[in-house]
């Protein structure tokens, strides 16, 4: 593998919604943590798959550094476009979270605003990564109290979806393995209409 995801590869990501105030209404929408501190009205699966990869820089870049942050864009079986860490990368000082995350693609003359008054989605992770953090979470007794909910509600997914958990090793510099991830691999993908 090349990167975090590969062009032509579908992976799955999972929507955690929430409730929020929009103007004067309230309105469901996706929360943007996986932690486990939010009560949760549901978690959704988007199968998407993966349709282009792309350099680009990052948001503290200086002007004339040439790329090197990865930056893909997905489509989800309604032709949606979906991207992560495009246009440009944005990380934290401890954080690669933003790896992991989808948001949508807003097209030209739309905006947020209107994508949210729809109810659409807007905050997306893949499933691979909250699964393993959710269950190393578990493994080490630091999981909350609706991060088991949000375990549950995974673990549910994956079996009603019949999602295959396999172990994907990391290597390190010199090619041992350092750490073992879970990676959920998608059986078949054209079942989902991509």
């Amino acid at each position: 593998m090349s990167g975090r995801f590969e062009v032509g590869e579908y992976r799955g990501f999972i929507f955690i919604y929430g409730r929020y105030q929009h103007s004067k209404n309230e309105i469901e929408q996706t929360i943007r943590s996986y932690t486990g501190n939010e009560l949760v009205k549901k978690v959704e699966l988007k199968i998407m798959k993966v349709v282009e990869k792309h350099f680009v820089n990052n948001e503290f870049d200086e002007k004339g550094v040439p790329p090197s942050s990865e930056g893909y864009i997905f489509c989800d079986e309604k032709g949606n476009l979906w991207k992560n860490q495009y246009p440009k990368a944005s990380y934290g000082q401890i954080s690669d979270s933003g790896d992991w995350e989808v948001t949508p693609l807003i097209k030209e003359g739309s905006s947020l605003s209107d994508w949210m008054k729809k109810g659409s989605p807007f905050f997306g992770f893949d499933i691979s990564h909250v699964y393993g953090e959710l269950t190393y979470a578990k493994d080490t007794n630091s999981l909350t109290v609706y991060g088991v909910e949000y375990l549950r509600e995974i673990e549910s997914i994956i079996n009603n979806f019949g999602l295959i958990v396999v172990d994907d090793p990391y290597l390190d510099g010199n090619n041992n393995i350092c750490c073992v991830f879970k990676k959920i691999l998608i059986p078949d993908p054209l079942k989902f209409q991509i």
